[in-house]
C-alpha cells in the first residue's frame, strides 16, 4: 500500500546562473511503521521525464513512515532549462511504479523566473556542441554551488532551530530556577506540613488501633449478651421448673399429710388389733387348757358314771348324789359352752367374712369365732377367767366326788 505524504511547502530557489534548487517539506503517514529509500522527484517537460536523486543532507533522504505521520525534508538540485518548458509536471516517486503527484513549486523571494531555451539551429550545432562541455562543467559547478547553498540553508536552519532550542533551554532554566527559588522558599512550610501530615497520620493510625480494639471489645460485648441472654432463658425456664416443683412439692406435702393422718389412723388401729390379737390368743390358750381339763373331767365323769352304775347297785343313797353330780356336770358343760361362745365372739374375724348373726351362742367348738372391740374384749377377760376357775373347781369337786363313790365311801363332800 504507498503511504501518504501531505506536502507543507513545495518551493524553488535560484542556486546559480544555470541551476535551481526544489525543497519539499511534509510528513509522511501510513498504516504501519516501515522505512522506505530516498524518493526520486520527477518532472515531465513536454514528454520528456527527468528523475531527479534528492541531494545528501545531515538527516539523510530516506523515508519513515508510522501512522501518526513523520516529517520528512529533501532538497533537488535541477538545471534552469528543464524548469524553463511551459507544461511542466512534478511528482515523488517511491518504488516501481508508485508516484505521488505534487502541485508547482512557488516561487521564493528574490528567484528570477526560469530562462526560456530557444532550440539551437542547425547552424549553430557546432558551437552548441562546444559549449556543451563548457556547460557540463558549468553545471558541476551549479550543482556544487547549489549543495553548497542547500548545505548553508541546513546550517542556517539547524543554527535557527538551536537558537530557538536553547532559548527555549534558556525559559525553562529561569523557570527552574525560579521553581527552585520557590520551592526553597516554601520549604518552611513543606517541613511544618510534613510535620502536621506525620502527626495527622499517627492520629490517623491511633484512632485506627482505637477502631479495632473498639470493634473488638463491640466483638467481646456481643459474645457476652448472647451469653447472659442464653442464661437468661436457661434461669427462666428453671424458675418454671422451681415453681412447678415448689406446686408439686406443696401437693406432696399436702399428700404426705393426708397420708400421716392416715398412717396415725391405721397404726393406732394396727395397735387395737394387736392388742385384741394378743388377747384372742391369751383366751385362746385359756380355753384350750380348759378344753383340757373338760375332757379330763369328762373322762372322769365317764369313769364315775360306770362306777356310779356299778355303785347303784350297793344303795339307793347314792343316786340322789349322783343326780346331783350329774346337774352340776351338766351346768359345767354349759358354762363351759358359754365360755367358748364368748371367746369366738371376742376373736377378730378374718378379712372379707361376713359379721356374725345375733343370736344364741351355739355350743360347738367349731363354731366362726365373731369379732369384738379391744375395749370390750379387756374388759371380758378378768370376769371370764374367773369364771373359767369357778367351773373349774366345780369340775374337780365333781371328781373328787366320784374318786369317793368309786372308793365306796358316801361321804358328803359338796359344800
Amino acid at each position: 500500500m504507498t503511504p501518504r505524504f501531505d506536502v507543507e511547502s513545495f518551493e524553488q530557489v535560484a542556486a546559480g546562473a544555470r541551476t535551481v534548487l526544489l525543497r519539499i517539506t511534509g510528513r509522511w503517514s501510513g498504516p504501519a511503521p516501515e522505512r522506505l529509500p530516498a524518493p526520486l522527484l520527477v518532472i515531465d517537460a513536454g514528454g520528456t521525464v527527468h528523475r531527479l536523486a534528492p541531494l545528501a543532507g545531515p538527516q539523510g533522504s530516506a523515508v519513515r513512515v508510522a501512522p501518526e505521520g513523520v516529517p520528512w525534508r529533501a532538497s533537488f538540485s535541477a538545471p534552469s532549462e528543464v524548469l524553463a518548458g511551459d507544461r511542466l509536471g512534478y511528482g515523488l516517486e517511491i518504488g516501481v511504479g508508485a508516484t505521488i503527484a505534487l502541485s508547482a513549486p512557488t516561487l521564493r523571494a528574490g528567484t528570477p523566473p526560469p530562462t526560456r531555451v530557444v532550440a539551437p539551429t542547425i547552424a549553430h550545432r557546432a558551437t552548441a556542441a562546444a559549449a556543451l562541455a563548457a556547460g557540463v562543467a558549468a553545471r558541476a559547478r551549479d550543482e556544487r554551488d547549489a549543495a553548497r547553498a542547500a548545505l548553508a540553508q541546513e546550517r542556517d536552519d539547524a543554527r535557527a532551530l538551536a537558537a530557538r532550542f536553547l532559548a527555549q533551554a534558556r525559559e525553562a532554566l529561569a523557570a527552574a530556577q525560579a521553581a527552585r527559588a520557590a520551592l526553597v522558599q516554601d520549604a518552611a512550610q513543606r517541613d511544618a506540613l510534613l510535620a502536621q501530615v506525620e502527626a495527622l497520620q499517627e492520629a490517623i493510625d491511633e484512632a485506627i488501633a482505637a477502631r479495632r480494639t473498639a470493634e473488638a471489645r463491640v466483638g467481646e460485648v456481643e459474645a457476652r449478651l448472647a451469653v447472659l441472654e442464653q442464661e437468661r432463658a436457661e434461669r427462666e425456664v428453671l424458675a418454671e421448673r422451681a415453681a412447678e416443683l415448689a406446686q408439686r412439692l406443696e401437693e406432696t406435702e399436702r399428700e404426705r399429710d393426708g397420708y400421716a393422718e392416715q398412717a396415725a389412723v391405721a397404726r393406732e388401729e394396727h395397735e387395737r388389733l394387736t392388742a385384741a390379737e394378743a388377747t384372742r390368743f391369751d383366751l385362746e390358750h385359756q380355753l384350750q387348757a380348759a378344753r383340757g381339763e373338760r375332757t379330763a373331767l369328762v373322762g372322769a365323769l365317764a369313769a364315775a358314771h360306770e362306777q356310779l352304775s356299778t355303785a347303784t347297785q350297793d344303795g339307793a343313797a347314792t343316786a340322789a348324789e349322783r343326780d346331783r353330780l350329774a346337774g352340776a356336770l351338766a351346768e359345767a358343760h354349759a358354762r363351759a359352752a358359754s365360755l367358748e361362745a364368748e371367746v369366738a365372739r371376742l376373736r377378730p374375724a378374718p378379712a372379707g367374712a361376713p359379721p356374725a348373726a345375733e343370736g344364741p351362742a351355739r355350743t360347738d367348738a367349731r363354731a366362726t369365732p365373731v369379732a369384738a372391740p379391744e375395749g370390750a374384749a379387756a374388759a371380758a377377760h378378768p370376769t371370764l377367767r374367773r369364771e373359767a376357775l369357778v367351773v373349774l373347781g366345780l369340775l374337780l369337786v365333781a371328781l373328787a366326788a366320784g374318786i369317793a363313790l368309786i372308793a365306796g365311801g358316801v361321804t358328803h363332800v359338796w359344800p
